[in-house]
């Protein structure tokens, strides 16, 4: 099977359509290097930082960087305590945002 070389990515509609994390990951993963200007990539990464998405992660992260007060579990369990996802599930689930 022949797989194209080049695709398009329509940088334009995500960066008028996407929230804080879509439009910095399109400008820092997805645009080709110099399409953004380095006060562009500043001001996104800010809008990123005071995004209600970081400040929810963030509300819910322990002193100790856990969330959830556990590291692995899966979904709550009320025979073992735990009412929330554990860290890693969590993270993975987060850093799609990211």
């Amino acid at each position: 099977m022949d797989l194209p070389t080049a695709h398009r990515v329509p940088l334009t509609w995500l960066l008028q359509h996407g929230n804080e994390t879509i439009r910095y990951r399109t400008l820092t993963e997805l645009a080709p290097v110099g399409y953004a200007t380095p006060e562009q990539l500043a001001g996104e990464q800010q809008a990123l930082v005071e995004s209600k998405v970081v400040a929810a992660v963030l509300k819910k992260q322990k002193d100790n960087g856990v969330w959830g007060g556990n590291l692995l579990g899966l979904a709550p369990s009320v025979k073992d305590g735990i009412k929330e996802v554990g860290t890693v599930p969590q993270y993975r689930r987060q850093s799609c945002f990211f």
